[in-house]
């Protein structure tokens, strides 16, 4: 019987848990989603970055060509980095 737990013995000593998968080093931040700027924003959502109760200053600012925007269906989207460079942040 001596024989039969050596053999036990040797495979509990040999056996080992599956290997985990290495993970790989990140050597650059990744950006989250927050960290990126939208390429551009609706009427109510420029409303708010201009600090702006009244859609008509945004629809106006469209008109006189003082922000780049398009339509698409019903909505205006306004190009983010317009609104920027209005506000002198570009």
């Amino acid at each position: 019987m001596e024989g039969v737990v050596s053999l036990i013995d040797h495979a509990a000593k040999t056996t080992t848990a599956p290997k985990q998968p290495k993970q790989a080093k990140r050597t650059r931040k990744t950006k989250t989603v927050d960290d990126l700027e939208p390429i551009a924003v609706t009427v109510t959502e420029a409303m708010r970055l201009m600090g702006t109760r009244d859609n008509r200053i945004i629809y106006g600012m469209i008109r006189r060509g003082e922000v780049k925007a398009r339509k698409i269906g019903r909505m205006f989207f306004i190009s983010y980095a317009s609104m920027k460079e209005l506000m002198g942040e570009a």
